[in-house]
């Protein structure tokens, strides 16, 4: 329930141990580089270290290959079991020695590379012989070898005319301009017609002239020697033979399949050097030192003096100083880690202030709760949930957001069994379907449908307390920051107000002085953040109107009873269709299929309605009172696992 207290590192050490340095500060989790090298970009006494930045260019394009590689792999091989496969484990002495898997590694991807280059230059070459395929198929029937150009008195002209050229008529006029040419059909198409064209020399020049006024368009040849038809069995049994190398090459493909659990663990090896390489890139190097300056946990300071006690190297950790740029990392206990990605999704705390995480999530289960009161939706949201903990390999983030899922299905069961909802009103409307009667479940206090008004007052009531809690801690933080006497006026005039108006209704009159009293500390706190006369004036009566803004903010929480509402009407739709047709043999079916449709669409659009508008009553509504936003995450040099994890990781609590 705290932010994390950080301590700066200072670590000089020698050149030669840098590499070995970094990969152990590298499995601790526990330090964040900072960039010391940018501080020294204009002065040239220090010159930025080179060889940096060039391997990381040469770590990114092996990284490239590799994955490249895996992408061509994948569709060779086995499908992996379940929706979120377990990954391979490995323990870290393979990334502290990886020669031997990226040596194995890279084999297996020159020979990918290799095969699927083969496999494209096979493609590219089946795709020109379709084309010539389709070229010669209209000729096959002429029986000329194509490389024929005529003899020495006549001239060959062989190509196509539009269907729109009656061929009658052609070979009629063809036949006035000169009368031994002879045109003949060797196939046609649905647009042309495949003809050939025999002309003496001397009236070429008028037929090509004829025949291009009607279309004609000539043939290429140049390509070809033999007949059409030869040509076309020469083209089809390249392509079977192409087939067949395609298959082989599919079937090498298929083997080397067998390669990409190796390729992924040095696309992780990769990621994770690059990751190191890129904290080395902040260093301030020289010939025979680094300076290295960052962040750790206060709590890490013990490990990481260990690991440094090892080597010949100075070291120092000091407190922040004002001004330094101290990244956040946040500390609560189990049960509400799971709400600390609530506070990632908005901003973290500024370092130093206060870090709400637990006392939100007790406000986030209930309100959350309350949205999606429903006993079977609540289980399936913390069943499913724990399962898919249980049985899934999820990434970090994805398994955090499942955990606030299961415990919060855990807030809506039981807020389902104190507004007697189980699929909404399934139990009432089964029983009406069956000849019964309606009824409300045992241990209903509160029936949304029949008894809005009371829904909306719990919602309120709940919206009230929130509200000063978060009126309480700005209080806490005020006292622990500035003085009691600051708090009082800043804060304390609202308690006294609320106190004045719970008298009130108890014994009366005695309440309304309380009020009294609450208001003018209220107006006196207002004229206090002013100067001058006119500006106290203004700030005393202002401070009121500080009234107007918290009833509004109330009244936002009438959402809770209005989102509740929403899914146990929509409930209520589904069971009615459900149940409209039985107890008929179709009317089972009907109501199977449309209270599982239904009810999965009703939670589906519910949840995300419900986690939105209790994420935002928290945004809102309790962190406007005092959270102090502007904190930078705390992002420490650690592996880069994308599809294997690590068998034996150190403690990084």
């Amino acid at each position: 329930m705290a932010v994390v207290k950080m301590k700066k590192l200072s670590l000089a050490a020698a050149s030669c141990d840098a590499d070995e340095l970094m990969q152990k500060l590298m499995w601790t989790g526990s330090v964040e580089v900072s960039d010391a090298a940018s501080a020294f970009d204009n002065d040239d006494r220090i010159t930025p270290d080179e060889k940096f930045s060039r391997k990381l260019s040469e770590l990114s394009a092996t990284l490239s290959r590799y994955e490249r590689a895996l992408l061509m792999l994948k569709p060779h091989e086995k499908a992996p079991k379940g929706l979120f496969p377990a990954r391979a484990a490995y323990k870290r002495e393979l990334y502290d020695s990886p020669g031997e898997t990226l040596e194995r590694a890279s084999t297996a991807v020159a020979r990918v590379e290799e095969v699927i280059g083969a496999i494209d230059d096979a493609t590219a070459k089946e795709a020109r012989i379709k084309n010539s395929l389709a070229f010669l198929a209209p000729w096959r029937a002429l029986d000329l070898k194509l490389s024929v150009k005529g003899t020495e008195s006549t001239e060959l002209l062989i190509g196509t005319l539009p269907r729109t050229a009656e061929l009658e008529n052609v070979i009629s006029e063809l036949a006035n301009e000169s009368e031994l040419s002879l045109l003949s059909r060797v196939g046609e198409s649905e647009n042309a017609y495949y003809v050939c064209v025999f002309a003496l020399k001397q009236d070429a020049d008028k037929v090509s002239s004829l025949l291009s006024r009607k279309g004609f368009i000539r043939a290429d040849f140049s390509q070809y020697s033999e007949s059409a038809a030869t040509e076309y069995e020469n083209l089809l049994t390249q392509s079977n033979a192409l087939e067949s190398e395609k298959l082989g090459l599919e079937t090498a493909l298929k083997k080397l399949a067998q390669s990409s659990d190796i390729i992924r663990i040095a696309c992780d090896i990769v990621s994770t050097e690059m990751a190191r390489t890129e904290a080395q890139k902040k260093l301030i190097c020289t010939r025979s030192a680094v300076i290295l300056s960052g962040w750790i946990p206060e709590k890490k300071m013990s490990t990481i003096s260990k690991i440094l006690e090892s080597y010949e190297c100075f070291y120092e950790f000091s407190d922040p100083e004002e001004g330094d740029d101290v990244p956040v990392a946040l500390s609560n206990p189990e049960i509400a880690k799971p709400f600390e990605s609530i506070i990632d999704m908005y901003v973290l705390p500024a370092y130093g202030t206060f870090d709400p995480t637990v006392i939100m999530a007790f406000f986030y289960f209930i309100i959350f709760g309350l949205m999606l009161a429903d006993v079977a939706y609540g289980l399936i949201l913390a069943i499913g949930g724990f399962i898919a903990l249980k049985k899934f390999d999820l990434a970090k983030g994805v398994r955090q957001l499942v955990k606030l899922f299961a415990t919060c299905g855990i807030a809506c069961t039981i807020a389902g069994v104190f507004l007697g909802s189980y699929f909404g009103d399934l139990p009432s409307q089964l029983s009406q379907a069956f000849g019964g009667e309606a009824f409300t479940m045992p241990l209903t206090l509160i029936d949304p449908l029949n008894d809005p008004i009371m829904f909306i007052v719990v919602a309120l009531a709940v919206g009230l307390i929130h509200m000063l809690a978060g009126l309480a801690i700005k209080f806490y933080v005020i006292c622990k920051e500035r003085s009691f006497f600051a708090a009082l006026f800043d804060v304390g005039g609202w308690f006294i107000v609320f106190a004045g108006a719970g008298l009130y209704f108890l014994i009366g009159k005695i309440g309304l002085i309380v009020l009294g009293v609450g208001i003018a500390v209220m107006m006196i706190g207002g004229a206090l953040s002013k100067t001058g006369i006119f500006g106290r004036v203004v700030g005393s009566f202002g401070a009121l109107y500080g009234f107007v803004g918290f009833a509004s903010d109330l009244i936002s929480y009438s959402r809770i009873m209005a989102l509740g509402l929403t899914s146990a009407i929509i409930a209520s739709v589904f069971n009615i269709l459900a149940t409209i047709a039985l107890p008929s043999p179709i009317g089972f079916v009907l109501f199977v299929i449309v209270l599982t449709l239904g009810h999965l669409l009703n939670l589906g659009i519910n949840l995300i309605g419900t986690f939105v508008h209790a994420s935002r009553l928290q945004y809102i509504e309790f962190f406007g009172k005092f959270y102090e936003d502007g904190g930078r995450k705390f992002s420490p040099l650690t592996t880069a696992e994308k599809y294997t994890k690590i068998a034996d990781p150190e403690d990084r609590d």
